[in-house]
């Protein structure tokens, strides 16, 4: 009875569309689906998460924003993401949808220094809501959208609901930087680690 149950709870819960991890030693997407490109970003062992994504002199371009485009539109996706944050220099962007510029583009998920709070971006130039982060420790992140609604959890508990709406930027998404041109690239780096970093194509709660 217990094999049939937990074999019946398996197929209920979904299966991330991105999945950016640990194998055997590579920082990859575990889906398989997308070839990414990692940029400096090491392996490293955590005494409570195991190997995790050493974030501090690099970042990963998922070349993953269509598929995101299609999500966005749709309107029902979900991002989930495990962190522990050493320092924040001006602003950490953990998933962005653009090169260069502000983190303000629609899509954006960062963090920014002076609030010391996660942000997401729903429209360019609006802060969707926003969540007191703590160094030093690992927190689990949700975003997820139903019907243009959003639902953002922090460490299990719901931060706060906004809608969405607008377009995001035609542009390769990456994790952990602004920019792969150089210029902005370190002020925007996420100093610290992260655990794995899930796309959905549906809402996981």
């Amino acid at each position: 009875m217990g094999n049939v149950f937990c074999e019946h709870i398996g197929k209920l819960l979904p299966s991330p569309v991105f999945h950016l991890g640990i194998e055997n030693g590579v920082v990859k997407d575990l889906t398989g689906g997308v070839n990414i490109a990692n940029n400096g970003v090491v392996v490293r062992n955590d005494s409570t998460e195991g190997d995790v994504c050493d974030f501090r002199n690099g970042y990963v371009n998922t070349n993953f924003l269509q598929q995101f485009e299609d999500l966005w539109y749709y309107g029902d996706f979900s991002i989930e993401f495990k962190i522990y944050l050493l320092s924040v220099q001006s602003s950490a962007l953990i998933f962005t949808t653009t090169y260069v510029g502000a983190p303000s583009y629609a899509g954006s998920f960062y963090i920014d220094a002076s609030g010391k709070e996660f942000r997401f971006y729903y429209k360019e130039g609006n802060a969707f809501i926003r969540r007191n982060i703590e160094l030093n420790k690992w927190m689990d992140v949700k975003l997820i959208v139903k019907n243009k609604t959003a639902y953002f959890y922090v460490n299990q508990e719901l931060a706060g609901t906004d809608t969405i709406s607008d377009s995001i930027n035609s542009r390769p998404a990456l994790i952990g930087a602004l920019s792969n041109a150089g210029s902005g690239v370190a002020g925007y780096r996420v100093n610290g680690y992260i655990s794995y970093f899930k796309i959905y194509d549906k809402p996981i709660k």
